[in-house]
């Protein structure tokens, strides 16, 4: 009997250090007045507070980084106490489990979506475990600059089953991407 991989989305989980080799980066921002799930790839509003993304592939406003914590609804705006911890090295990477789509999935198969950038299956994040639900759409891969994520290579964790003999096993696998850097607002020159 095969084992299948576990539909478990929880959003962009950073895997390794960024660019200074130390522990991932945290830096506090100001929230808007949605909940924030943990893993929740996050964009830069025009005025200086972070939301989830909702469709970046249609908006000119930059990418901030990675929610690192859950942050219930509230009043949103600087000055208040409205605050989440956000990943914001631009050269963070994470692991992010794919939708099912056109995932049936060989070495050769794989091989071709690392390179390539991908958008995300936009969802509300799961309100009993406050994790996000985000996921890597594995039909978008191009080499379209305004997708949001870089493919990097497959996660590699005893928990990421590929099956040549049974690619249909292969389903909700997991991948480390990071954020397209022209895509993130330390690469695109917006200041916050």
């Amino acid at each position: 009997m095969a084992t299948q991989n576990l539909d478990a989305p929880l959003g962009l989980r950073p895997v390794d250090n960024g660019l200074a080799g130390s522990v991932p980066r945290l830096e506090e921002m100001y929230a808007n007045s949605v909940a924030i799930y943990e893993g929740d790839l996050l964009q830069l509003e025009t005025n200086g507070q972070v939301t989830p993304c909702a469709n970046v592939v249609t908006t000119s406003e930059p990418l901030a980084g990675v929610a690192a914590n859950y942050l219930a609804a509230g009043t949103a705006g600087q000055g208040t106490t409205r605050v989440v911890s956000v990943y914001t090295d631009p050269f963070q990477r994470y692991v992010l489990q794919a939708d099912d789509d056109d995932i049936t999935a060989t070495p050769a198969a794989i091989a071709d979506f690392v390179g390539l950038n991908f958008d995300l299956v936009y969802t509300t994040g799961n309100t009993t475990t406050l994790q996000s639900k985000h996921e890597l759409d594995a039909s978008s891969g191009a080499t379209t600059a305004g997708l949001p994520l870089r493919c990097i290579d497959r996660w590699k964790g005893i928990d990421n089953i590929m099956s040549a003999a049974s690619p249909s096993d292969s389903a909700y696998l997991k991948f480390v991407v990071q954020i397209v850097f022209g895509k993130h607002y330390f690469g695109s020159g917006v200041s916050i």
